[in-house]
């Protein structure tokens, strides 16, 4: 390190005031930019590391809601659960829309999502706030209606195969009481 040193100072004692003058402009603003770079990136990462750690807190919340919509038994409940979740994670005042009822155009802050399960309208979940949807959002709405209806096309399904099994085992029943 020292031996560096008196190298550079050996160069820049042999130079004229001229050149000495010259190279210590360049030297300092060759430290000014890379300053400049160094610490723009440094802001620029911060914000991509808060953009990333939204959108996993976002994650977190629809994975949280995907779980409390799959808790509820009923089809009915199902669906109310997902218009609660939505209006929740999207800031959004939420209505659930029978199928086939004509819905109003989709503006910037408004979306309507079809619940289809097994080609087949459920319901349609209409979103509305002050502030437009992004892509993003309409991406992450879509991925929980989606899962929504598909949670209450088999909640109805299981509750159809519960009414299967009951009437089944009262015919058994039937049967057994008339063979004796």
């Amino acid at each position: 390190m020292l031996a560096a040193t008196a190298l550079v100072l050996a160069v820049f004692s042999s130079l004229d005031p001229l050149s000495l003058a010259a190279h210590v402009t360049a030297l300092a603003s060759a430290a000014a930019l890379a300053l400049y770079l160094f610490v723009g990136e440094r802001s620029r990462h911060e914000r991509v590391e808060d953009a990333l750690a939204a959108q996993a807190s976002f994650l977190e919340s629809l994975v949280e809601s995907m779980g409390a919509i799959a808790s509820r038994v009923e089809p009915d409940q199902v669906l109310e659960q997902a218009r609660s979740e939505a209006e929740e994670l999207f800031g959004a005042r939420g209505k659930l829309l029978p199928p086939g009822e004509d819905t109003p155009a989709d503006g910037d802050g408004a979306a309507t999502l079809p619940l289809r399960a097994r080609s087949r309208e459920i319901a349609t979940l209409r979103l509305e706030r002050d502030r437009p949807f992004d892509r993003g959002d309409l991406v992450r709405a879509a991925v929980l209606a989606d899962f929504a209806a598909r949670a209450a096309d088999n909640a109805q399904l299981l509750a159809e195969a519960e009414t299967r099994e009951t009437e089944r085992e009262r015919l058994s029943e039937q049967l057994i009481t008339a063979e004796q």
